[in-house]
């Protein structure tokens, strides 16, 4: 697949230690998912509501949904209090107490805009990812359900058991478990801190590898490198 061949790439891209190629292959790569998944539809199930009307803003129809909200398309299950589901185009809009539930992946929200074309989620609002690896915590999330990435722009932090890493930038592909990290990225553990611009970190293997000026601070010492891996489980 097309996708998958730029994910190899987005890799390659790490192993030249080419930061402006990395993340000119991650935006190219977001590009792809979203026209490739644009090609295909299938609409956005109805599965529960206290109160469903149909209604008519600005000349465009609309499906109002309110309480106990269960939404479904494929094997992903979205509840929230309330919804506004806009049939024409496959999407729509849900406010308050967001879950959004896909094998093991759940996702916490207080606003998501969903387009079930694209297949993907934008979350506002103490948002909350976890997928029993990790958890990522933003005020703003986008998460591609068809290809399980979730990415953050703005700015926000991953939690991998005792270790938390900060950035203002991240791109999580939970199939394989490798997270990208951009921008003031900075790894707290009780035993070790880390501050680099740009890593890559597996959450099955625990291994960090990162790009550019990096700082190590291991107890009393502190190592100083340009490139190179670090076992953070194991320092």
């Amino acid at each position: 697949m097309v996708i998958d061949s730029l994910y190899q790439k987005l890799i390659r891209s790490f192993n030249s230690q080419s930061i402006r190629q990395i993340f000119l292959t991650i935006v190219v790569l977001m590009l792809c998912i979203n026209t490739t998944i644009a090609q295909e539809k299938k609409e956005i199930e109805i599965i529960n509501a206290d109160y469903l009307k149909f209604t008519e803003i600005d000349g465009k129809k609309y499906t109002r949904l309110v309480g106990d909200v269960q939404l479904k398309q494929d094997n992903v299950l979205m509840n929230c209090d309330s919804a506004l589901v806009d049939k024409e185009s496959n999407s729509f809009e849900a406010w308050n107490n967001i879950h959004i539930i896909q094998d093991t992946t759940h996702t916490y929200a207080q606003y998501l805009l969903y387009n079930g074309t694209t297949k993907l989620s934008t979350l506002k609002q103490k948002v909350l990812l976890t997928d029993g690896k990790a958890k990522i915590q933003t005020e703003e999330l986008f998460y591609n359900t068809k290809e399980k990435l979730a990415y953050y722009v703005i700015g926000g932090k991953v939690v991998r058991e005792s270790s938390v890493i900060t950035s203002k930038r991240t791109y999580y592909f939970t199939n394989t478990g490798d997270v990208f990290f951009n921008g003031n990225v900075k790894i707290v553990d009780p035993d070790y801190r880390l501050i680099s611009d740009t890593l890559k970190y597996n959450v099955d293997s625990d291994i960090a590898t990162f790009y550019g000026n990096t700082t190590i601070y291991n107890n009393d010492s502190k190592i100083l490198c340009d490139n190179g891996w670090f076992e953070t489980k194991s320092n």
